[in-house]
């Protein structure tokens, strides 16, 4: 590895980029073994393809085996898929009756799956019928699959639409023995909200055929898996918990992007994965979008034009998609660039190196795209190349959280109330609702359903009574709400609800829908309708907000002499002031828009500061504020799984409600999805980590990498970086401080 460092440094385009190295040694065996032997012919396999049992796969059989729920938290590449299916297998080998259902987030992980136990079906020599079901089962096929697949692999979008016709679905349910669920961190936030939901009602349907089968759960390394698993199910369920495997040698390179002032980052990770390619590393490259994967791939094809350097994302065909992975496999790609559609566990065998152009959003995701280089005791190769946003400079500068801590708290929030009202009507369409299966929480819901003539009270239960199906109301990926439909030239290219149109699909947006570009024409939001012309762009856009909050009420607060914060309701009345075009990252242009604004009841916290702070002239109050609002939103995915469009804030000189200084940050989604919650507890150490940020930026007066927000509604205007410092040191010592605990090791619990 120091020979191709030298090599790197050599090159005439690298601009002393490497910031920090780090060598992470290789893992030893910690191997288990079982109390008693599986089947013969899973033994056969295991020894004939020299496979010994890790300890938390062993751990992970015997609680299987005890008809215990549990949740497997381990590392990429560490073997969970043989965790489950081993003892699922074995399950079904003693009971010839018995099913599975897999479900997974996406297709591609159903498929791959399915060819992998179609090769332990032809090896075990057994009769299993595996076979996915979905969107893409022809019609003609699914009666069959029905009555006859043992094990099913399926997804959380299909499922939904397949509940109401449980009853074609008797023989298998009425036999359902094990649920896996696979990737189980990818659902958090709204989507994870649905799906937990939508398990409930999954669960709710077996006890209608006296089934209560086994729950198995999947995920990358979470930081509460016993909390979550329990979120997402509604069952308590053991974890296993496993850090150290057979693991090869990686080294980790930091690459700071603002040294080469000539260049992109995009034009960096080009030349970088020419590089790579170039020395023999097969090498795959991690991008942020869509665009920006196409781009990289065809500057990294035209600097070395003898490797064959491909993109990867969302939008292929399948088939397309599947001719990539089996090349990565055999070989004959060098070098791919991949949207997160590659980070989760698609087979495309074991590569070199691991380019991840910005940070993921989670260090979960980091780690799982780290880990598709060096799969084995191979050596790897990783480079992080970090944006100019205030997330990406704190990691780059330090480097120490993003190795030692590999964890992050997963959030659902299965409360919000305009979830359960579309997930209650679904419930009631799929089998009659007894009053004794709603709580206490649920009952205005359920009379709201009523006098909104979607729900009828009969002997039998409630029934579903609306005119339209109950199941189409629910966006998986949104909070429900008006929906606007979004055509060209008179055909539907996709809808959406109100607030996700004011967000994309504002006059002026570029929308990418199957591949192709559109920009936004115009938006009518009393009629429910978009219009767009089909435009071939190489710009981006985002909206730009500001946001006016009163407080509803306080639920939790923490108070302190100089400064407290709270945690509650409140009431948004969100507007859309602009957008701003982008390229390769960067703001190019930005224009005004007139939309009205949206009103919601919000979950959030509030941060109360004494307006007297030494040191900071009145005038410059409320620009301080206002940056040290923006950058610990900006960090706010260090303390919690969230994306940067999850949570959005606000902050004033003097508020109405306090007569103080506030901050506030809220989850941007109407009744909260409990992002904002989790952050209240985290706090502290959140505004540690933020204060640090923004003392060590050299800039002199606030910039992208510490203050600069790019989706400021105020144009980032004003923003005053002395004061933020300063107010970000006063709460670090106040709220810190005052919670009794060291910085780095805080959750702000009284």
């Amino acid at each position: 590895m120091k020979n191709l460092l030298d090599k790197l440094a050599a090159q005439h385009w690298y601009q002393d980029q490497v910031t920090y190295v780090r060598e992470i040694p290789s893992n030893g065996l910690l191997l288990g073994d079982l109390l008693s032997p599986l089947p013969p012919s899973l033994t056969d396999y295991l020894s004939t393809n020299s496979i010994s049992l890790y300890r938390h796969q062993v751990e992970a059989i015997e609680l299987i085996r005890k008809g215990k729920d549990l949740i497997i938290t381990t590392p990429t590449s560490s073997g969970k898929t043989l965790s489950f299916n081993l003892p699922v297998i074995e399950g079904l080998l003693a009971d010839p009756t018995a099913t599975a259902l897999y479900l997974y987030p996406l297709k591609a992980l159903a498929n791959d799956q399915l060819q992998k136990l179609r090769e332990l079906e032809r090896t075990l020599k057994i009769n299993l019928a595996p076979a996915t079901y979905d969107g893409d089962t022809p019609v003609n096929q699914r009666s069959k699959i029905r009555e006859r697949a043992r094990i099913i692999l399926s997804n959380p979008y299909a499922l939904h639409y397949y509940l109401p016709w449980h009853y074609k679905w008797s023989r298998f349910f009425a036999n359902l023995q094990y649920i896996v669920i696979d990737e189980a961190h990818r659902y958090h936030g709204v989507f994870g909200t649905n799906v937990a939901l939508l398990i409930r009602r999954l669960l709710r349907i077996l006890r209608h055929y006296k089934r209560s089968p086994q729950l198995i759960l999947c995920s990358a390394s979470v930081a509460n898996p016993t909390e979550y698993s329990a979120a997402l199910t509604g069952r308590k369920c053991v974890p296993i918990i496993e850090n150290n495997f057979n693991r090869g040698a990686k080294t980790v390179l930091f690459w700071n992007s603002l040294s080469d002032h000539n260049r992109s980052i995009y034009s960096q990770a080009a030349q970088l994965l020419s590089f790579l390619t170039k020395e023999g590393l097969q090498t795959i490259c991690f991008t942020v979008s869509r665009a920006m994967a196409e781009q990289v791939a065809l500057m990294a094809s035209q600097l070395v034009p003898e490797k064959r350097i491909l993109a990867y994302r969302a939008g292929y065909l399948p088939q397309e998609r599947r001719c990539i992975e089996q090349e990565l496999r055999q070989g004959s790609i060098h070098g791919v660039v991949a949207t997160s559609a590659l980070e989760l566990g698609i087979d495309i065998g074991s590569l070199d190196a691991v380019i991840l152009v910005g940070y993921p959003g989670s260090l979960v995701s980091t780690w799982q795209q780290a880990g598709r280089a060096g799969r084995g005791t191979n050596p790897s190769l990783i480079t992080f190349m970090a944006f100019e946003n205030p997330l990406d400079q704190y990691l780059l500068h330090h480097p120490d959280h993003f190795f030692d801590r590999q964890k992050e708290e997963l959030v659902l929030n299965v409360n919000n109330p305009h979830t359960q009202y579309e997930h209650l009507a679904c419930a009631a369409a799929e089998l009659p609702l007894s009053e004794d299966e709603i709580d206490p929480q649920q009952g205005p819901i359920v009379d709201r359903l009523v006098d909104n003539g979607l729900l009828g009270r009969t002997p039998r239960g409630l029934i579903y009574r609306g005119t339209v199906r109950a199941h189409e109301m629910v966006n998986f990926d949104n909070i429900p709400g008006e929906t606007i439909a979004v055509s060209c030239n008179g055909k539907l290219l996709e809808t959406m609800d109100s607030l996700r149109a004011r967000r994309s699909a504002f006059p002026g947006a570029v929308l990418l829908n199957r591949g192709q570009t559109y920009v936004i024409e115009d938006l009518n939001l009393k009629d429910g309708t978009a219009t767009a012309r089909q435009e071939k762009v190489n710009y981006h856009t985002e909206i730009l907000t500001d946001s006016a909050v009163r407080i509803v009420h306080s639920e939790q607060e923490r108070i302190a002499a100089t400064a407290s914060y709270y945690y509650g309701r409140l009431r948004v009345t969100q507007s859309f002031t602009g957008y701003r075009k982008t390229k390769f990252g960067r703001t190019i242009a930005t224009a005004q828009l007139d939309l009205p604004p949206h009103i919601f009841e919000a979950a959030g916290l509030w941060i109360t500061i004494d307006d007297e702070i030494p040191g900071i002239a009145q005038e410059a109050l409320f620009g301080g504020v206002h940056g040290a609002e923006h950058a610990l939103i900006a960090m706010a995915p260090l303390a919690v799984l969230c994306d940067s469009s999850d949570i959005t804030g606000t902050s004033t000189a003097y508020h109405r409600d306090t007569g103080r200084p506030t901050i506030m940050i809220f989850d941007e989604a109407d009744g909260g999805i409990g992002i904002t919650e989790k952050l209240f507890s985290h706090l502290p150490q959140l505004i540690n980590r933020t204060s640090e940020l923004v003392k060590e930026c050299p800039c002199d007066t606030g910039c992208p990498a510490c203050l600069y927000s790019p989706r400021c509604g105020n144009y980032n205007r004003p923003i005053d970086k002395e004061a933020s410092s300063m107010i970000l040191a006063f709460l670090a010592q106040a709220i810190v401080g005052a919670n009794g605990c060291s910085p780095d090791n805080c959750t702000g619990q009284a």
